[in-house]
């Protein structure tokens, strides 16, 4: 089966996380719901690689103007005792999961809206509700690397 004039390894890699997504698939013939889901996979992906790069700039550059003074300075010295830290770490960690809630249900609606046309409502709802699962699983992690890796001093 050839989906796009790409490498048998790459046909291999997309079937299997379409299957991942939606195990149905293998029992459909048609290869319309074949092309949708390639895309639906395929713009998944690239909305999960954005919102790594604006979840590492909005904790860079954003939600540094959440941090108030006191936590940061202490006697005209950087503050590093541990209710600093704490602190400054909480104001980032919560506005860092308010921004991935609020990118997380913007994905849903529109993979709603995506597959409306092709599925019924069940089927269209557990999909999209398995993506927003996986999506949110990766964005926690990730937001999770990114609040150690800030204060441990790996990102600038």
């Amino acid at each position: 089966m050839v989906l796009l004039p790409i490498s048998e390894d790459t046909n291999a890699a997309l079937l299997f996380f379409i299957r991942i997504l939606v195990p149905e698939l293998g029992r459909q013939k048609q290869s319309k719901p074949m092309i949708k889901y390639t895309f639906y996979i395929i713009y998944n992906l690239i909305y999960q690689l954005g919102s790594f790069f604006f979840f590492l700039y909005a904790n860079t550059f954003f939600n540094e103007a959440l941090i108030p003074e006191s936590l940061i300075w202490e006697n005209n010295k950087e503050r590093t005792d541990l209710t600093g830290l704490a602190g400054a770490a909480t104001i980032k960690t919560l506005a860092l999961l308010l921004e991935a809630s609020v990118l997380i249900l913007l994905i849903y609606f529109i993979n709603k809206l995506v597959l409306s046309d092709t599925e019924g409502t069940d089927r269209r709802n557990a999909i999209a509700n398995r993506t927003a699962k996986i999506n949110t699983i990766l964005s926690l992690c990730f937001i999770a690397i990114l609040i150690w890796g800030s204060f441990r001093g790996f990102l600038w």
